[in-house]
């Protein structure tokens, strides 16, 4: 059974760590994208194949939802939307050149507040950090619904 303290010190370091990697900052008014545009436009990026409704359970957002972001994505020719080559039923996702360049900056932009976050820790502490945080992520896969 989880207790009020538990769910306190998850939202603390949720707050904590959202203020840290500057997810406020970097995804305001003057980016171009929300963070979740984003995440989705980075795993289109990222993956060989994506397929439309595989992305739509994989952050676990409505449809429709997903396709006003894909919509709007298709509108500014970052993505192309076209039927998948195995299964007729399904759309595949594919990135554009255009789409390519965006992400990278995306990427270019999150490595800057990566490394701004952590140019002052030592070796020996990051090591530990990057196995916290390793930690983290195996413990909630087990127990979340999220890969």
């Amino acid at each position: 059974m989880v207790n009020n303290l538990c769910n306190e010190e998850i939202r603390k370091f949720n707050r904590f760590y959202t203020r840290v990697l500057g997810l406020v900052n970097q995804y305001s008014e003057t980016s171009l994208f929300s963070l979740l545009e984003s995440q989705i436009l980075y795993e289109i990026y990222a993956r060989d194949v994506c397929i439309q409704n595989e992305l739509c359970e994989y952050f676990s957002i409505d449809k429709g939802y997903m396709s006003r972001i894909l919509n709007k994505f298709s509108a500014q020719e970052l993505i192309v939307k076209r039927p998948y080559e195995l299964d007729k039923r399904k759309i595949q996702l594919v990135i554009t050149e255009k789409g390519e360049e965006q992400t990278k900056t995306l990427i270019d932009s999150s490595n800057f507040y990566v490394n701004r976050m952590i140019k002052d820790i030592p070796a020996s502490e990051l090591n530990k950090l990057i196995a916290s945080m390793k930690t983290i992520e195996e413990i909630l896969n087990k127990q979340v619904d999220i890969q």
